[in-house]
């Protein structure tokens, strides 16, 4: 059998393991597992209040980043590449790291919902921000990359 394909009916049986490195990957990873609300937080709330606001800024723009990404990433794993594996042993790996995936999405939650973060405010940070492309000399940031690029 082989690890690609799309055929339902293969890849049913776990044994015989044919990827050995797909079956200890996914050991590994249940042997990590971890959940967001066994981590205590206190010692970070306090950091939180000893922190500038440009570093409470940046905390809350890659906190509010990370969150919907992680649920990107699983969708990419269970749309783009879980279909088309055969090897049951890599299923088990790939839907761990889905449930990672998902777990480290409720990590941040974790996070935005005890620091004190607006929501809505952090992520419309990602969608409201001015872009350069947005401005009129848009043109001129483009062709220095490219230069920069082809240098």
């Amino acid at each position: 059998m082989s690890i690609l394909g799309t055929g339902i009916q293969d890849g049913l049986l776990l044994k015989p393991i044919k990827y050995q490195w797909a079956y200890d990957l996914y050991q590994q990873a249940v042997a990590n597992t971890w959940f967001p609300n066994e981590i205590q937080l206190g010692q970070d709330l306090s950091d939180w209040k000893k922190m500038s606001a440009e570093e409470r800024h940046a905390l809350t723009f890659l906190m509010s980043y990370f969150n919907p990404n992680e649920l990107l990433v699983n969708k990419a794993l269970a749309l783009g590449v879980y279909p088309y594996i055969n090897a049951p042993e890599c299923h088990l790996y790939l839907a761990k790291q889905m449930w990672e995936e998902a777990n480290h999405c409720m990590g941040f939650e974790y996070v935005l919902e005890t620091f004190p973060i607006d929501r809505d405010q952090a992520y419309a940070a990602h969608t409201d921000v001015y872009q350069a492309h947005d401005r009129a000399d848009a043109g001129y940031y483009n062709n220095r990359r490219q230069e920069r690029l082809c240098s």
